[in-house]
């Protein structure tokens, strides 16, 4: 497949891809010279594509991208950002990674009524030893991150608010949980915040240690707050087994 390093610009200029561009629906294609590429058409493509080596994709109003395989943001050699801006990202029925590997902090932002679509689940944090984390941030009316019946994994290290569903954005999934995996003395928090934003989830939502790992795993938190609503066809599942660290317990809030 084209293995294409973007350089700033335009994404559907041909000149800005190695080899000429843009790429195709099985292309592999990387992002990670710490530059900028913009989606500002129809049609963008790709097959697996890595955002990383502190490297941002931007989608503007009327931008689509389609990715056919796994969409990934940072590694070991840097972080990688994903703003939609009014534009939107098909990612497909693969896993989403986020802050996956290596040790840094990404983030992705959907904004002015982005839409991120990511069937095949999502996971925000790390495996193994590393080190990385990640956060995204949903705010405005129509901003929706859609991930349909796929889970939702927090496991950032540390104490982060993984998830911000804000000023009338919502946030659609399967079953999340928030820092089961997380390593001793983490605290995964999502928040939804102000009066339309929502999270609708189809199946459980799930603080802390759901692993069977006993003591030292992560702990999750719920915020709901300013008139944020959460609802779930299932149950929220809170402290069943031993988990935490540090005195941190699994906790929701619910204010306002």
């Amino acid at each position: 497949p084209l293995l294409a390093s973007h350089a700033q610009g335009i994404w559907s200029s041909g000149a800005n891809w190695t080899p000429a561009g843009p790429p195709g629906s099985t292309s592999l294609v990387t992002i990670g010279n710490g530059g900028t590429a913009t989606v500002d058409v129809t049609g963008a493509q790709s097959g697996t594509a890595a955002i990383d080596g502190g490297s941002t994709v931007v989608i503007s109003p009327g931008g689509t991208w389609t990715s056919t395989g796994n969409v990934t943001l940072g590694d070991a050699t840097g972080s990688g950002t994903l703003i939609v801006n009014g534009g939107a990202l098909n990612a497909g029925a693969d896993r989403m990674t986020l802050g996956f590997f290596g040790s840094n902090a990404s983030s992705m932002l959907i904004e002015n009524g982005g839409v991120v679509t990511s069937t095949g689940g999502v996971q925000i944090g790390p495996t193994g030893a590393n080190t990385s984390s990640a956060t995204v941030t949903i705010t405005g009316a129509g901003s929706t991150w859609n991930i349909g019946t796929g889970n939702l994994d927090l496991e950032n290290p540390g104490s982060t608010t993984a998830v911000t569903v804000a000023n009338g954005a919502s946030l659609i999934t399967g079953q999340a949980f928030l820092g089961a995996a997380g390593a001793a003395g983490s605290n995964n928090t999502v928040l939804v915040t102000g009066a339309g934003s929502s999270w609708q989830a189809s199946s459980f939502i799930v603080l802390g240690n759901f692993t069977g790992a006993g003591a030292g795993s992560g702990v999750g938190t719920l915020a709901i707050t300013n008139g944020g609503a959460v609802s779930t066809a299932a149950s929220v599942v809170i402290g069943v087994e031993t988990d935490g660290g540090n005195g941190l317990k699994d906790t929701v809030i619910v204010d306002g």
